[in-house]
């Protein structure tokens, strides 16, 4: 059986786990959410350099193009008609590349963000399982104090029961020494009164007894009831643990697909970053014009409709279009076409 001291004991460090297991569990969701706005702002930051790459590659490729339709022959050398426009295409070239590489950086980021994640979910798993090993010592320590509250409530009902046989022994005694009044000798009377004294010390002894273990009978209720507070702020506790369990884990899966998003980027933007350098750029005007609409074809083909460039791409064969029509346009889109179409300017 449990004391009231070892009781009061009990529920002092009952108290104190209870309150540090609401301060770490307030230390976890601040370094979860400090952790969520890392990897958010570093994502906005990527997104924003990947913008401002791209913007700057295509806007390269753009002003390439401008002056490409400028030239007036469609097979001569490019450089030999216009020698500054090389290093136009050199700037482009070098654009790309950048914007490949700045891609190549974000996947690598993205990358780590999962880690992160995935260490932090590794954190909320040990703090979950620190509320349950708790919470199930809790458990014991509830039964064993409602065990004990229980062993010390029947210890009160012998007392109880002491207390009415030598209340009745006392009543029985005193009357037998009202009985004979002044008649009993001397000697008599004081056996009598030795053993009136010895029942009262009895009954105090046993009033004693009775009074500590009702005592011990509250401290292991209030023990009882503590273990069990304690089992119901665990259960409260990890029902936010669950919640910031499952926000990082849809935090982690959107990361994760951030990332598949970002490398197929990466790779799509080395292809382009690859064509970009093809020799062929600076063969011929109508050579460098088809590899451009190559480019913006690879380009729709990877990133679709959504593609961020696409106003450019759209001014971008507005310029062809504006210079040779919608028909040297579409010869342009030939492969392996050498010729332009009728009404060329390098072929009038």
């Amino acid at each position: 059986m449990v004391s009231n001291s070892d009781a009061e004991e009990k529920i002092t460090i009952i108290q104190k786990r209870v309150s540090r297991l609401h301060r770490d569990t307030d230390v976890l969701f601040s370094q979860g959410q400090q952790t969520k706005a890392s990897v958010l702002k570093q994502e906005a930051e990527d997104r924003q350099q990947v913008k401002a790459a791209g913007d700057s590659a295509y806007a390269a490729l753009e002003r390439a193009v401008q002056r490409l339709v400028e030239l007036p022959s469609s097979r001569d050398e490019v450089s030999e008609q216009d020698p500054s426009i090389v290093a136009i295409f050199h700037h482009a070239i070098e654009q790309f590349q950048g914007l490949s590489k700045t891609s190549q950086t974000n996947t690598y980021q993205l990358g780590t963000a999962a880690a992160n994640y995935e260490s932090f979910i590794s954190v909320i798993s040990l703090h979950n399982s620190k509320l349950d090993s708790q919470s199930s010592s809790w458990n014991q320590e509830q039964k064993a104090a409602h065990d004990s509250m229980l062993a010390w409530q029947k210890k009160k009902s012998e007392y109880d029961r002491k207390h009415r046989e030598l209340s009745k022994q006392l009543s029985d005694a005193r009357d037998e020494r009202s009985s004979f009044g002044g008649w009993v000798s001397s000697g008599f009377s004081t056996n009598l009164d030795d053993k009136i004294y010895t029942i009262e010390k009895k009954i105090e002894e046993n009033k004693k007894r009775y009074d500590e273990a009702e005592e011990n009978e509250k401290w292991n209720k209030k023990l009882r009831t503590e273990a069990n507070y304690g089992r119901k702020v665990c259960r409260d506790l990890k029902v936010r643990i669950k919640a910031l369990d499952k926000e990082f884990a849809t935090e982690l899966l959107r990361v994760n697909e951030s990332q598949l998003v970002e490398s197929s980027l990466w790779r799509g933007l080395l292809e382009l970053s690859s064509m970009v350098e093809d020799p062929k750029f600076l063969s011929s005007r109508d050579n460098s014009l088809r590899l451009v609409l190559k480019i913006l074809k690879a380009d729709d083909d990877k990133f679709g409709s959504g593609d961020r460039y696409v106003h450019i791409e759209e001014r971008i064969k507005l310029a062809i279009i504006g210079r040779w029509g919608e028909d040297g346009f579409k010869k342009l889109l030939v492969p392996g076409e050498r010729r332009g179409p009728r009404g060329f300017l390098a072929n009038e």
